[in-house]
């Protein structure tokens, strides 16, 4: 099941996964197991007129469903308005790298030592370049 309600429990559980500061402008998408357990969550943060920053984790091999990508898609680029989405990604993430490219990010800059992994990549996906989205 995918879920917009629980903002704060959502939220937190994105932070503490990904070990990021909690905000109050992060929004977040989240898919429920049938147990109730948090599967995986995708938010949005940085917000500015034309673009914002978006963050994904999940818990287990098989979070990150079609509906999910589809939904939080749907969310910045409808809902919001957004023409290009940012993700930041450390060099030694190479699943997270690996996911965002098959999800159509392209790295549009790298950040020497930005990071503790070592470099920090800047990914953009433009509206419309995405294959999960269509006006």
């Amino acid at each position: 099941m995918i879920e917009t309600r629980l903002q704060d429990t959502l939220a937190t559980w994105l932070c503490d996964r990904l070990k990021m500061a909690w905000t109050p402008e992060l929004r977040c998408i989240g898919r429920i197991g049938i147990d109730g357990r948090i599967l995986g969550a995708v938010g949005f943060v940085a917000w500015s007129a034309t673009a914002v920053e978006v963050h994904m984790a999940g818990d287990g091999g098989h979070w990150g469903s079609r509906a999910l990508i589809k939904a939080g898609f749907d969310y910045a680029f409808r809902v919001y308005g957004a023409k290009v989405l940012i993700g930041c990604v450390p060099s030694g993430n190479v699943a997270a790298k690996r996911l965002n490219e098959h999800l159509g990010f392209k790295i549009t800059a790298t950040i020497s030592d930005a990071h503790p992994d070592g470099a920090l990549h800047i990914m953009t996906l433009r509206r419309e370049d995405c294959r999960y989205f269509k006006d």
